[in-house]
């Protein structure tokens, strides 16, 4: 899709915003410098492989996840669930965008329609999961173990909330329709598969969570990792029995 502009143009202008945004986060210190320098290298690379339309999806990534995390964080502090101060860490942004970049690559390799829905799906889940956590600790109520449905104290790994879960799926629809809003060709098609992949990857985070995490077998980011490819695979299975 044309914006209208240069395309150069448009991506030296994204990624000035990039970098601009990653000031930002340090100043704000939703990321830390390990953080920062890790989320510029995979948004610039993801700005010299696709077109600039798809770089708005991650950078949804971010923006949400710095609002949600922020969003009433003296509150959270007080119940003691609100992230560390000094920001999200390279191996964070690594777990949650690692797989969309991954979906990158080898679109660049092989530009088969596929990878993009997986890169959309796998950023869908990142997004989906960041603001169920941050907004579902909120609840007025007791959330609940996604394994054993028996309610548990806030902030356990594999909790689930009602405001958790509404906020998880209006969250993957909104970046899931990007591509729509954009006019990219089976925008409607990336809508569905994003909003469905997202919000189930968003949920084989809380199982991990629930399981493994608990057990101290892999720890938030392996469980992260394990979501968004879930639901980066969990698109390509879907484009590929809708669209191949």
């Amino acid at each position: 899709m044309s914006l209208g502009f240069d395309e150069n143009i448009i991506k030296i202008t994204a990624g000035v915003v990039c970098l601009g945004i990653g000031y930002l986060g340090l100043r704000h210190k939703i990321l830390n410098f390990s953080g920062v320098l890790s989320g510029i290298i995979i948004g610039l690379g993801i700005l010299l492989i696709l077109p600039v339309v798809w770089f708005i999806p991650f950078m949804a990534l971010f923006f949400i996840g710095g609002l949600t995390a922020k969003y009433k964080y003296h509150e959270k502090e007080i119940m003691g669930v609100a992230e560390q101060k000094e920001g999200r860490s390279g191996k964070n942004v690594l777990a949650n965008c690692g797989v969309a970049f991954l979906c990158v690559v080898l679109y660049a390799v092989h530009p088969n329609p596929v990878f993009l829905a997986g890169y959309l799906c796998a950023i869908a889940t990142a997004t989906s999961d960041t603001s169920a956590a941050e907004i579902g600790q909120l609840s007025s109520k007791k959330p609940i173990l996604i394994t054993t449905l028996k309610p548990v104290k806030t902030g356990t790994d594999g909790a689930i909330s009602l405001l958790g879960e509404s906020a998880a799926l209006i969250v993957a629809m909104f970046v899931s329709a990007i591509p729509m809003i954009f006019g990219i060709e089976n925008g409607f098609d990336y809508f569905i598969i994003g909003t469905v992949a997202g919000f189930l990857g968003c949920h084989v985070d809380s199982i991990i969570g629930a399981t493994l995490q608990l057990k101290g077998i892999v720890d938030n980011h392996g469980t992260n990792l394990i979501a968004t490819l879930s639901g980066a695979v969990i698109g390509m299975v879907l484009w590929a029995f809708i669209l191949i």
